[in-house]
C-alpha cells in the first residue's frame, strides 16, 4: 500500500525520479552534499542541482541550507522517512522481477509427497539432484493421499511418493520403494499404556491425530476410516508434526507413526507401540510415480537418484 501510494503521488503527473529521492536520502543519511555525491560518483553540484530539482517539483522545502550545513523541514522529515521506504519497496520489487524473469526460463521439477512420510530418502535425494543441478529448480510440497493423485493426474506434480499408485492408466510409471511398518504414539496413562502393541479392533477411546491441512481433511478422513473399519472414525488434525506431537504429549489422542526408527523418538509422556489388524502388523508400502514417456535427462536423473536412495545404492 506505501509503494503504490508514493507511485500515485510521485509518478501520477508529477514526473518525480527515484534516482533524486536516493539523492536525497544519501545526503540526509551522510550529513553531507560532499559525501553523498562522493558515494554516488557525481559532482556537489550535480547533486545539490537533483535535489532543488525534487524541491521545485513538490513546492516545498525539504532542506533549510545556512552556510555549508542545512536541517530537515517537517516536510523532508517526513520525505526522508516514506523516501526510504519507498526506495526500499523498489528494490524488492526489481529483485523479485529479476528472481521471476530468471526462474521462469529455469526447468523446474515438483514433487509432492504423503505427509505420513518422515524418512529421509526424499530428502537425501533432492539434495544430491540440487547439488549436481543447481539450474533447475526443485519444488517438494506434502499432501494427502487424494490430492497428491489428483495433482499427478492434472501435472501439478511431476512425481508424487504416496502410498498407492494410478492402476489400470497407462499414463504413468511406478515403483514401490520401501515397506514400513506403523506404529502409534499412545500417552502412557492411556488406556494402552502397558500393553505391547495395539489392535485396530480394540475399543478405541481416543481419537486418532492426523497430520493434514484443512483443504484435505475430508479425504483423509475417508482413507483412516477404511483403516479403522469405521463409518465415522474420531479424528483429530493437526496442521504440522509438531503440532501432532503436542497433542500426544498432552493425552488427546493416539499418533500413527512410519516406523520405530523414525527421526523423531517418541515425545515424552507417549509410548510407541507396533498397530496390528487381522492378527498382522499394519504396513504401509511407498511408491514413487511419475508420467510415462518424459524423456526430460533432469527428471530421468532424479527418479533415478531417488530409487537409488531408497535402495539404499
Amino acid at each position: 500500500m506505501m509503494y503504490l501510494y508514493f507511485y500515485e503521488v510521485f509518478y501520477g503527473g508529477a514526473g518525480m525520479l527515484l534516482k533524486q529521492i536516493r539523492y536525497f536520502v544519501m545526503v540526509v543519511e551522510c550529513n553531507s552534499f560532499t559525501e553523498a555525491a562522493e558515494c554516488n560518483y557525481i559532482s556537489q553540484s550535480a547533486i545539490s542541482q537533483q535535489i532543488k530539482a525534487l524541491e521545485d517539483e513538490l513546492g516545498v522545502k525539504l532542506l533549510q541550507r545556512w552556510k555549508r550545513r542545512f536541517r530537515l523541514t517537517e516536510a523532508g522529515e517526513y520525505m526522508y522517512i516514506h523516501g526510504k521506504e519507498l526506495l526500499a519497496q523498489a528494490d524488492m520489487l526489481r529483485e523479485e522481477v529479476i528472481k521471476i524473469g530468471k526462474s521462469a526460463s529455469m526447468e523446474h521439477i515438483v514433487i509432492g509427497y504423503l505427509k505420513l512420510y518422515i524418512g529421509r530418502e526424499l530428502q537425501t535425494a533432492i539434495s544430491s539432484f540440487c547439488r549436481q543441478y543447481p539450474e533447475v529448480i526443485v519444488d517438494v510440497n506434502a499432501a494427502g493421499h487424494e490430492e497428491l493423485y489428483k495433482g499427478l493426474l492434472n501435472g501439478r506434480y511431476d512425481f508424487i511418493l504416496n502410498d498407492t499408485h494410478p492402476k489400470n492408466n497407462d499414463n504413468f510409471e511406478y515403483k514401490s520403494v520401501r515397506e514400513s511398518e506403523i506404529f502409534i504414539d499412545v500417552p502412557i496413562k492411556s488406556q494402552w499404556g502397558d500393553k505391547e502393541f495395539v489392535n485396530v479392533s480394540e475399543n478405541m477411546r481416543l481419537p486418532c491425530i492426523i497430520v493434514a491441512g484443512s483443504g484435505q481433511r475430508s479425504n483423509e478422513a475417508a482413507f483412516y476410516n477404511t483403516l479403522f473399519d469405521k463409518k465415522e472414525a474420531e479424528l483429530i488434525f493437526a496442521s504440522d508434526w509438531a503440532e501432532a506431537r503436542m497433542l500426544a504429549a498432552a493425552g488427546k489422542g493416539f499418533l500413527l507413526v512410519e516406523n520405530d526408527s523414525s527421526i523423531f523418538a517418541p515425545a515424552d509422556g507417549t509410548k510407541r507401540l507396533p498397530f496390528y489388524k487381522n492378527s498382522k502388523q499394519v504396513k504401509l508400502r511407498y511408491y514413487l510415480v511419475w508420467r510415462k514417456g518424459n524423456d526430460d535427462k533432469y527428471k530421468k536423473y532424479l527418479a533415478e537418484t531417488v530409487l537409488k536412495e531408497f535402495a539404499g545404492k
